[in-house]
């Protein structure tokens, strides 16, 4: 063609133009082609990244990437932010983060942080969050090693705070509160400081620093502290090394030293990684609970050991090398509880385990279990695959539950362990009475619980067996089978008597709301012997739906019935309840009940019509005598809302209601209800009277009243307004306006409620409930203490005045997330110290506040006075979380300060009595640690310018100093010196309580004069140490000198009863056990000094003494013995009016205290005749013999000693006082013979009355009796010159005529009579029998 040309016409250029491209060109061309495209994604990926950075910096932008999240993830990220952004951090509502095998929900988030660029680096200031639940599921791939725990950029975490985590896993949930701290990290070097973490009742601390390259360095502690009634406890956790070989040191004790107390330490050496394996250690710790520590671990009391030690202790160079270690276990338990308390119950056991690189070995394994039974075995794991075998022998089923059977079941349980799974299979069997054999067979993996055989076999073919699973996954689904043949729930323990035959089919989901689907059949059962049947196919779902596709029930004359459905607008529920006799369902069901129902709407907001009437109802703690109720609540704005409810004798607890009438009339949305109420609520109980305390009556809130009021349904609830609240009975209520009420989306609150309460103004701003959480909002006035007091029963340890009036005002939330505080103060009024409020003490300021801050209450209080000085408290009392929330309880942690300042201790005297004045000044510095219920005190307690004065026996102290510090267990006297009279006392010394119960004190007494009485002048040197153990044993021990002393005694002591009047006391059987329970010991070692300068008057003596005694015992022998000398260096004795002087004067101890030797020598000189009296023996065995010089006999010896002058000379007044000294010196055949001399039948000694001085005066009486009825007495003085002649004439036992004459003349008509506690006793001597007869 010709615009062809041949290539070998064109030149050499044009062929190059015109040839194909090579090979070499081609290359090039593709890798511009993916450079573009590299270079197109870097631009989408740094605008994107642009992007995110640019919306991140503005709230608005920070939510579209949060809904953009939602998207691409399909919900599985979200968050409902609030403020904020995600460059600067900021608040939200809620945070989701939903992985495979965790999800992550945070709720209630507020942070601020900020971001470096270059290097990465995350910088959060402040970080908190109220609640965060972290759910782990099993991962459904095979799992790897772990080789690195790293962060993708660096991080420094300042204040990381956490109100409340929940750690989800299958069914366990373990929740962790109050969680503070901070946290560091370069990406693989991570830092963890824990400042504070709350586990039910034990608060941890603690700091880590962890490599994140496997094999994991770590180095750190935790701190554990918790309180119960009895201690506080503490547990310290050291780890050094590594997750191949960590070494941990351990050990726990208590504040309070006690062997009951838990005590003990461990070191271990172990390996976490790679399989668990212990290197070495040794671990002995005893009462240890480790429900205290951990809530979901069982409540025990343990003391457990543990020894490990490798068979080859020479160090290898690869620390990380397992040596075989042999080793053993032991524990006993103290507490053995079943496991439906919550307990493990095992009473001791023991073990030894043997572990070497290829096997891990257990052997005689031995565990006694409570209630007798006994469990042993042995087994052994390798390349993770084992198996345990355990022997089971005399299982009693009561280790489970206390209503189930006594037992005896012997048989195996074999432990099959794979990886990732645990299957358990048993078989236990008795034979005889009980007749129950029990088969087992459940796998455990990470995925699913299968529960594929569990059976028990009773007598002939009855059976009840269960089968079934439960999926470890997002919602946790479940289903099963349960089956029963002919079974008697009698054989398993406290059941009604039953034969059940029918199979029930079971299935649904756990999580997130609770869901049940039951179908079956209950086939010709019999059930505490009334014949059972039923056809049941229902579906629950939480919170209120219920569907019932067929449930139709018969149980002897009851039958329960039910069809449709609750939960939806448009489902209706027909009912029919007709039980005549509910005593046939047992389980404390009792009484009649007949229902009918036609109900619509929510399980738990149903409407519609209802009919009920029960008599003499029981059920569980509840009782009606009668109710009757008649209810339509019909759908609608205008639907009417009519009910009718009578109730009569509802009692619960401390409930009782005597009669309840109400009715409700109008529509859903108006209506009117009015009630009328009656009965009372036991506020307190009241107690019965011990030994120490009066009985206690309880304290009711008497009703009698009646409420009214309107309201209307709404979407969330019912919503209205209280018209009327008043209560006629203790305390008196009585509203003063409207107020408005309701309960909505399940809250209950009351608004604006005004009323007067006992005088008190009452003003309720706001009072709510709804779930955990009650808030309270309002103020009070004149709440006249007094009237409160008497209501409540209430004795204070002072007394206020009548008008006494405190305010306050609250604004408090209680529950999940407690808050606010309150303020009480007083209003008017002042105190007394006794009851008849005469001793006032003048207030200035008492106030009382409480802040909540965390679980934490901020307390503050002050009471002041011109007369009790300035009194401050000041401290936090914790909040314990429990299911109702975080509330206050026993339990509860304090911790406060009192700082008290009394300017006049003598405004306190009405507290000691009327013999004892105080006075001074007093300080003290306390602080009260523990538990509401159970707290110690510790502090300094000191004084000044303190005296005291016991008026009775004059007795006084005073320029007192003293300084007291106060510890857990006891007090530490530091310092406390008086002045007596004269002289100084000091004590120093320690009183203890509690585990150091008992007293260790030493007194120093120089020159002191404790007494102010001229009758009574001591003056003590020396010192002497006091001591009790606390238990029974009290010690004296010392030295003590008398450098003064004058003990004048009054002349005649006071009157008295004569010997033949008995008083019959009563006797008490609780006060002699007491006194039994408990045999107090003494032991003594005193010596004791007289001095040279005791003096002693008293029953006519006027002696000088001097000696030394040494007084002591032994605990084995509580007898006190003395051993020493006591002399009468000078002095006189007045005897019938006669002053002997004392010639010799011994008394010699030598033994048992109360009978010492006696040798004493007292006499008169007239003229040329000295005439005496000498006693001699023991005090139990005392001899007095008549001297004379120079001799003469004995009637003469006392004529001279008495009147001065021979018998010849003496009158017949004179020979009537001889008889009576003769009587009383000498009761020896020598007195009778001179008695007999004279012709007398009875001599008797005794106290006239007054004189006319006004001082008593002393007789001596000589009679003659003539006949039984008739006798003649003569009666003269000895220091008076009175004179009587009697005449008695008995007329009859009873009645009797005393005729007198002398110095005072007079007749006397008697009257005897024998009383019930007064016993007159007569003795008299038979001449015949030489028996004594005695008559009352």
């Amino acid at each position: 063609m010709d615009d062809v040309q041949n290539s070998e016409d064109l030149s050499p250029q044009d062929a190059n133009k015109n040839a194909p491209l090579s090979d070499t060109r081609q290359p090039k061309t593709m890798a511009q082609r993916l450079l573009r495209i590299f270079m197109v994604l870097g631009i989408l990926l740094s605008l994107l990244a642009t992007s995110v950075f640019i919306a991140a910096q503005s709230e608005r932008g920070t939510r579209l990437l949060w809904r953009t999240a939602k998207v691409l993830s399909v919900g599985h990220v979200q968050a409902q932010w609030v403020s904020g952004t995600l460059a600067k951090g900021g608040s939200a509502e809620f945070v989701r983060i939903h992985l495979s095998t965790v999800h992550i929900d945070i709720h209630e988030l507020s942070s601020a942080w900020q971001w470096e660029v270059l290097p990465v680096r995350w910088n959060v200031p402040h970080i908190a969050a109220q609640r965060v639940d972290i759910s782990i599921f099993p991962s459904t791939k095979e799992s790897t090693p772990i080789q690195k725990i790293s962060m993708p950029f660096a991080m420094a975490v300042d204040d990381l705070k956490v109100r409340e985590l929940n750690i989800i896993q299958g069914l366990k949930t373990t929740q962790l509160v109050d969680i503070a701290g901070s946290a560091l990290t370069d990406k693989v070097q991570h830092h963890i400081n824990l400042t504070h973490l709350r586990q039910a009742g034990a608060q941890y601390t603690g700091q880590f620093d962890i490599n994140g390259l496997r094999p994991f360095v770590l180095n750190g502690q935790l701190d554990a502290t918790v309180s119960d009634e009895n201690n506080d406890y503490a547990a310290h956790l050291i780890a050094k090394g590594d997750l191949k070989h960590l070494r941990l040191d351990l050990k726990a004790d208590a504040a309070q030293d006690s062997v009951n107390q838990l005590f003990g330490q461990g070191h271990l050496e172990m390996q976490l990684i790679d399989g668990l394996y212990i290197h070495q250690g040794h671990v002995d710790f005893k009462r240890i609970n480790p429900n205290l520590f951990w809530s979901s671990l069982p409540q025990a009391d343990l003391d457990v050991s543990l020894n490990a030690n490798p068979t080859d202790l020479n160090d290898s160079a690869d620390n990380l090398t397992r040596k075989p270690v042999n080793g053993n276990w032991s524990l006993i338990n103290r507490l053995p509880l079943t496991l439906s308390e919550l307990g493990i119950p095992v009473v001791s056991g023991k073990g030894d385990f043997t572990l070497t690189d290829e096997r891990q070995t257990l052997s005689n394994m031995q565990v006694q279990l409570m209630n007798g039974g006994s469990l042993t075995g042995s087994g052994s794991f390798a390349n993770q695959q084992g198996q345990i075998d355990v022997q089971v022998q005399d299982y009693n089923l009561k280790t489970i539950h206390q209503k189930l059977l006594n037992t005896a079941l012997d048989g195996n349980i074999k432990i099959t362990l794979n990886k990732g799974s645990q299957r358990y299979d048993g078989q236990l069997a008795q034979l005889g009475a009980v007749n129950m054999r029990i088969d087992a067979g459940v796998l455990m993996s990470d995925d699913v619980i299968d529960i594929q055989t569990a059976k028990i076999s009773g007598l002939g073919d009855a059976q009840l067996a269960l089968a079934g699973k439960i999926q470890m996954q997002d919602t946790m689904p479940f289903e099963g089978k349960l089956s029963a043949q002919q079974f008697n729930l009698r054989d398993l323990g406290d059941f009604p008597s039953s034969q059940l035959a029918g199979a029930f089919d079971v299935n649904g989901d756990l999580k997130p709301n609770f869901k049940l689907n039951l179908q079956g059949e209950l086939q010709q059962s019999r059930w505490a012997n009334a014949s059972a049947q039923g056809q049941v196919d229902v579906t629950y779902e939480m919170p209120d739906k219920i569907e019932a596709r067929q449930f139709d029930v018969t149980i002897g004359e009851n039958r329960f019935q039910a069809k449709g459905a609750l939960g939806k607008p448009q489902d209706r529920l027909n009912l029919n309840i007709s039980a005549p006799n509910l005593a046939q369902l047992q389980f404390g069901f009792a009484g009649s009940l007949n229902a009918t129902g036609d109900l619509s709407g929510a399980l738990m907001r149903p409407r519609g019509k209802l009919q009920l009437q029960a008599n003499q109802l029981v059920f569980f703690d509840n009782r009606v005598q009668s109710a009757r109720v008649n209810g339509q609540w019909e759908t609608g704005d205008n639907g009417p809302m009519n009910a009718d409810v009578s109730l009569v004798g509802y009692d619960v607890g401390r409930v009782h209601i005597k009669t309840l009438d109400g009715t409700v009339r109008g529509t859903q949305a108006s209506h009117q209800f009015n009630s009328t109420f009656a009965g009372n609520i036991v506020v307190l109980e009241g107690s019965a009277a011990t030994k120490t305390t009066a009985a206690q009556s309880a304290v009711q809130w008497i009703l009698d009243g009646q409420v009214s009021g309107s309201g209307s349904v709404t979407n969330d609830g019912w919503r209205g307004q209280l018209n009327q609240l008043r209560n006629v009975g203790q305390p008196n209520v009585q509203m003063a306006q409207a107020a408005a009420v309701s309960y909505e989306k399940q809250e209950f609150k009351l608004s604006n409620f005004i009323a007067r309460v006992q005088d008190a103004q009452l003003n309720m701003d706001l009072f709510s409930i709804q779930g955990q959480r009650i808030n309270a909002k309002g103020n009070v006035k004149n709440l006249v203490a007094n009237r409160w007091l008497s209501w409540l029963n209430i004795s204070l340890p002072f007394y206020p005045s009548d008008d006494f009036a405190v305010k306050g005002q609250w604004d408090i939330t209680m529950g999940a997330q407690p808050s606010g505080g309150f303020n009480f103060e007083r209003e008017r009024g002042n105190v007394a110290l006794d009851a008849r409020r005469k001793n006032i003490i003048e207030l200035s300021d008492m106030d009382f506040q409480g802040r909540i801050a965390g679980t934490q209450m901020a307390l503050s209080g002050q009471l002041n006075g011109a007369s009790i000085g300035q009194n401050r408290i000041q401290g936090n009392l914790g909040l314990v979380n429990s299911a109702a929330g975080w509330v206050i309880s026993g339990l509860s942690p304090l911790n406060v300060n009192i700082n008290a300042k009394l300017n006049a201790l003598n405004q306190f005297n009405h507290l000691f009595g009327v013999n004892v004045r105080v006075d001074g000044q007093a300080q003290a510095d306390l602080t009260l640690k523990g538990t509401l219920s159970s707290w110690v005190p510790e502090g300094v307690v000191t004084g000044q310018n303190l005296s005291f004065y016991e008026l009775e026996q004059g007795m006084r102290f005073n320029d007192g100093v003293a300084r007291i510090r106060i510890e857990p267990s006891q007090m530490v006297f530091e310092q406390f010196d008086a002045k007596g009279v004269e002289g100084t006392l000091s004590i120093k010394g320690t009183v203890g309580w509690g585990v150091k119960q008992g007293v260790n004190a030493q007194m120093i007494m120089n020159r002191l004069r404790p007494f102010a009485r001229p009758d009574r002048e001591v003056v003590l040197s020396g010192t002497t140490q006091l001591g009790f153990d606390g238990v029974r044993l009290f010690t004296i021990t010392g030295n003590v000198s008398v450098d003064k002393a004058l003990i004048d005694m009054p002349p005649f002591p006071p009157p008295s009863l004569d010997n033949d009047v008995h008083l019959a006391k009563p006797v008490s059987a609780g006060n002699n056990q007491a006194q039994a329970d408990v045999a107090y010991v003494t032991q003594v070692d005193l010596n004791l000094d007289l001095g040279n300068n005791f003096r002693f008057k008293g029953q006519g003596a006027d002696v000088y003494m001097t000696g030394n005694v040494r007084l002591n015992s032994e605990s084995d022998n509580p007898e006190i013995r003395a051993n020493g000398t006591v002399r009468i260096t000078r002095g006189t004795y007045l005897f019938y009016g006669q002053t002997l002087t004392v010639q010799r004067g011994l008394v010699t101890f030598a033994g048992p205290m109360d009978d010492p030797s006696i040798n004493i020598l007292a006499s008169r000189n007239i003229s040329t005749t000295e005439v005496g009296v000498e006693v001699s023996g023991t005090l139990a065995d005392t001899r007095a013999r008549l001297q004379s010089t120079p001799d003469m006999p004995d009637e003469e010896k006392l004529a001279w000693l008495l009147f001065g002058r021979s018998t010849a000379e003496l009158s017949g007044n004179d020979i009537s006082a001889i008889a009576g000294a003769a009587s009383l010196l000498l009761s020896t055949d020598q007195g009778r013979k001179i008695t007999e001399r004279f012709g007398i039948d009875s001599i008797n000694v005794g106290a006239i009355g007054n004189k006319a001085d006004g001082t008593a005066g002393t007789y001596v009486g000589v009679g003659k009796q003539f006949t039984d009825r008739f006798g003649v007495a003569y009666e003269q003085g000895i220091d008076t010159v009175s004179s009587v002649i009697k005449m008695t004439w008995s007329l009859s036992r009873s009645w009797q005529i005393v005729l007198r004459g002398g110095t005072n003349n007079g007749i006397d008509l008697q009257y005897r009579r024998r009383f019930d506690r007064i016993s007159f006793t007569n003795k008299t001597m038979d001449k015949n029998t030489g028996k004594k007869d005695e008559k009352e």
